[in-house]
């Protein structure tokens, strides 16, 4: 099992971590801080998800930047990766607003989705939507 911590309130100058964008991801169990839980966030848990698989969901979303190709001094073909490339977005994927004010309403801004497939409630953004 994973936990979420997801952005629960939206900022002042609508710029930055958007509502429903999953800030970090810790193990069943984790002990959060007092700052996190509502307003600012909430916190989600999926019991169908390794905490592994779940990191995936932190990543910001890029968009690729490849360079002139050339190669090292032992020859092999050397290019920029995904990860140097132009961030679009800071955060890759979300949950929708629904399930966040569900999270908002429940006891500490907690809420288990434990439902089979509970992964499949997160939303990968795009560069021209989401």
């Amino acid at each position: 099992m994973a936990e979420f911590l997801v952005k629960a309130k939206a900022n002042l100058n609508g710029k930055g971590k958007e509502i429903g964008d999953i800030i970090v991801v810790r193990p069943d169990g984790w002990k959060w801080g007092g700052k996190e839980q509502p307003p600012n966030y909430v916190v989600i848990s999926i019991p169908d998800i390794s905490f592994e698989d779940a990191k995936e969901y932190e990543k910001s979303l890029y968009e690729p930047r490849i360079r002139e190709i050339f190669e090292d001094k032992t020859g092999k073909v050397v290019r920029i990766t995904e990860n140097e490339g132009i961030v679009l977005k800071q955060r890759k994927h979300k949950f929708p607003i629904e399930i966040v004010n569900q999270a908002k309403q429940n006891l500490k801004g907690r809420l288990a989705l434990t439902n089979p497939g509970g992964i499949t409630n997160i939303i990968e953004k795009t560069k021209n939507g989401n």
